[in-house]
């Protein structure tokens, strides 16, 4: 078994004369070699804790490829978007949307299931292995003909290339002020439980499909589709993807960085990744609530905000979240409810809001209606 490390850098399209950016990715183990995992840090290039995590698991990886420990292939995109990490608007890091056309850069990925629903026809047997082998291939030769534009295209579809045969996609954020939390779907869990013990994480968000095709879903929800489409036919879960919220964007530390990054190391001792030693973990106390459960809690009007919860907090429906102080003369002060029971998971850090803003985000473990066209993400 391989154990060496590659670093390789894809170029991408200048934006501007003289101007160029690299993306680097770092491969551990054989590339022929099972299970695969992929983990990417800071696609939204403001959310900076995974950054370090990163770079914590990295070092731990050259120790365990210097002792020969590496049983799979590991791929790391240690900084998934330098084109966002360079967008500064008057000394404020704008990484979130390209300020160019005003896109999220973590939506609008590639959904292959269309494409494959052709390219899948008549090929598909009765061996699930062999069926899950055909539908990564296919991924690989539609990807190969995409001839991307832009430096954004260029950057998104060299991340969805490296990681769309992978067995595990862990795609790492943030939150504004949060707990640590995951999204993932109902057919990657309760099977990732064991990463939300090792992260010591208390609450994951279900959905099979949250809308707008972010790069988690991108890659793991073509095999839930396929397996509907093609009922004749074996067609397993052929990836357990994940976005990963590492707690808020203030939380970085050497620390925290150190203690993720040991967590996610675990992860991939205990699904024979590597061999080594795993740190001890309990099954977790989690919070297992659906997507459609969220109550995004929004300001009443234009003012100073008051927060009088904590993350990670338990509220009752009806209970004061957050007063808004408007600045106009005589205005009386406008307390905000939580209109459900559940965990206020995170909240806003600016302190100035306009009317409309999200202030505060309540998980509640019933779903709630969804009206038609809308997305379960926020933007």
């Amino acid at each position: 078994m391989s154990n060496s490390k590659i670093s390789e850098y894809v170029e991408l399209p200048s934006a501007a004369p003289g101007a160029s950016q690299k993306l680097r990715f770092v491969k551990y183990g054989n590339e022929q070699a099972r299970p695969k995992i992929y983990l990417q840090a800071a696609l939204h290039a403001d959310e900076t804790p995974g950054l370090l995590v990163m770079r914590e698991l990295e070092k731990m990886l050259d120790a365990s490829a210097a002792t020969g420990n590496i049983q799979g292939h590991i791929v790391l995109a240690p900084v998934a978007n330098p084109i966002g990490l360079g967008q500064f608007n008057f000394g404020a890091l704008q990484g979130r949307y390209n300020l160019v056309d005003g896109i999220n850069f973590n939506r609008d990925y590639t959904d292959l299931y269309p494409q494959l629903l052709v390219w899948l026809e008549a090929k598909l047997g009765s061996d699930a292995d062999q069926n899950m082998r055909l539908i990564r291939s296919g991924c690989h030769d539609i990807l190969a003909g995409e001839v991307p534009l832009t430096a954004v295209d260029s950057m998104r579809h060299a991340l969805l290339s490296r990681a769309i045969d992978a067995d595990y996609v862990f795609d790492i954020h943030c939150d504004d002020e949060a707990i640590l939390h995951l999204y993932t779907t109902p057919s990657a869990w309760p099977e990732l439980h064991d990463l939300a013990d090792c992260l010591e994480c208390p609450l994951v968000l279900l959905a099979h499909i949250s809308g707008g095709n972010p790069f988690d879903e991108a890659c793991s929800s073509l095999w839930i589709s396929l397996a509907e489409a093609f009922p004749d036919h074996p067609i397993p879960t052929g990836c357990l993807a994940t976005t990963i919220e590492l707690r808020g964007q203030a939380d970085v530390s050497e620390k925290l960085a150190r203690q993720d990054a040991r967590a996610l190391y675990s992860f991939m001792v205990k699904r024979g990744i590597l061999t080594g030693d795993a740190a001890d973990v309990t099954r977790s106390e989690v919070a297992v609530h659906p997507l459609e459960g969220l109550a995004r809690i929004k300001a009443p009007c234009t003012g100073v905000v008051t927060l009088q919860i904590q993350p990670g907090q338990w509220v009752e429906a009806g209970e004061i979240l957050a007063t808004v102080y408007p600045l106009e003369e005589g205005a009386l002060p406008v307390n905000v409810e939580s209109p459900i029971a559940g965990m206020a998971f995170s909240r806003r850090m600016g302190r100035y809001v306009q009317a409309g803003l999200k202030i505060a985000t309540v998980s509640g473990a019933k779903a709630m209606p969804v009206k038609p066209g809308q997305t379960l993400l926020s933007d």
